[in-house]
């Protein structure tokens, strides 16, 4: 990695700029050219001033696709998300999509 020092404006901005990247943070920090070991320090420098960095208020909540592997017994009795400031949404397997969005759009109101 090089030995260029970034500002604490940069790093916000590269701390910020991983978790939509769709890299792991190996290839992530590899294309920035920095260590995983800056990076992670970072994210927990900022997430300890709760700044918001990991998911801005001013960033829209995006819903990811989900596979849904097999179990055991081929039921599952409910999906549980757990958001990092905390937030918990247990649903049932019957759970309609439109409900969803509803719920989360009254627990996280856009901007």
């Amino acid at each position: 990695m090089g030995s260029q020092r970034r500002t604490r404006a940069q790093w916000r901005k590269l701390v910020s700029g991983w978790p939509g990247s769709g890299l792991t943070q190996q290839r992530y920090c590899h294309r920035h050219g920095v260590s995983v070991a800056s990076l992670q320090r970072w994210r927990a420098i900022f997430r300890d001033e709760n700044t918001g960095v990991e998911q801005p208020a001013s960033e829209p909540l995006r819903l990811l696709p989900v596979t849904l592997a097999d179990s055991p017994t081929n039921q599952m009795s409910a999906i549980c998300l757990v958001f990092a400031d905390g937030l918990r949404i247990e649903l049932g397997m019957d759970f309609r999509p439109a409900v969803l969005r509803q719920v989360l759009d009254v627990v996280r109101p856009s901007p």
